[in-house]
C-alpha cells in the first residue's frame, strides 16, 4: 500500500473533473491517508459526493463528523439524520450507528427495542457491524440484555468470516481475557495481526 501515491492518482483524478472520486480524497484526509489529516477538507469532500453508490459511505461519515464535532459543531439531530439516510441505502456501519442512537438517544428519543429492531434486520442482512455490536452488548450486558460471554465470542467471530477489521480486534481482546473462550496469547497477537492486515488503524494501544 503507497497511499501518497494513491492520493497523487485520486489529485489528479479531480483535476480531470472525474466526480467518484470525491469520496476516496474525503476518506484521506479524514484518517491522513496519503496526505495530513485535515476534517474541514473531509467535509469539503463528503459534502460534495452525489452519486448514490458512494453517497451512503459519504452520508455515514457525515454522521459521524456531526456526532464527535469534528470540523463541524456537534449536532446529534443532523448526525441522527445522516446516519438515517446512509441506513436506508444499507450502509454497513450505519446500522450500527443508526442502532446506537436509539439505545443512547442520540438525535431521537431513546428506543431500545427499535435499536434492536435495526441490529436484528443487520443480522438478518449478514451486516459485519451488527455482529460486533450485539457481542459487545453480550459481552457487556447492556440494555437489559445478560451477560452471555459464549455469544459475544460468536457473535465477534462471525464478523470475522465477514473479514470485518473490527471483527478481528474484538476477537483477538476475547483471546486475551478468556471471553467465551480459553486465553491464548497466540490467538491473541494473531488477531491484531488480522486486524492491522484489514485495515483497523487504532491498533496502538493493543
Amino acid at each position: 500500500k503507497q497511499y501518497d501515491l494513491s492520493f497523487e492518482c485520486f489529485t489528479k483524478c479531480e483535476k480531470k473533473n472525474f466526480k467518484k472520486v470525491y469520496l476516496q480524497l474525503a476518506v484521506a484526509y479524514d484518517l491522513g491517508l496519503g496526505v495530513k489529516k485535515d476534517q474541514s477538507k473531509a467535509l469539503h469532500y463528503y459534502s460534495k459526493i452525489e452519486d448514490v453508490e458512494s453517497s451512503g459511505a459519504a452520508l455515514n461519515n457525515l454522521g459521524v463528523m456531526y456526532k464527535l464535532g469534528k470540523s463541524v459543531p456537534k449536532d446529534y439531530d443532523k448526525a441522527f439524520y445522516y446516519y438515517k439516510k446512509a441506513y436506508e441505502l444499507k450502509v454497513n456501519q450505519a446500522y450500527r450507528n443508526l442502532a446506537n442512537c436509539y439505545f443512547d438517544g442520540i438525535g431521537t428519543e431513546v428506543n431500545i427495542n427499535r435499536g434492536f429492531e435495526i441490529l436484528d434486520e443487520g443480522i438478518k442482512d449478514n451486516v459485519s457491524s451488527c455482529y460486533i455490536r450485539y457481542g459487545y452488548i453480550y459481552e457487556k450486558g447492556l440494555y437489559g440484555i445478560t451477560v452471555d460471554t459464549k455469544k459475544a465470542f460468536d457473535y465477534y467471530s462471525k464478523a470475522v468470516e465477514l473479514k470485518d477489521p473490527d471483527g478481528y480486534y474484538f476477537l483477538a481482546w476475547c483471546y486475551n481475557k478468556g471471553i467465551g473462550c480459553i486465553k491464548s496469547d497466540y490467538n491473541f497477537i494473531n488477531y491484531l495481526k488480522l486486524a492491522e492486515k484489514n485495515g483497523y488503524r487504532e491498533i496502538n494501544y493493543a
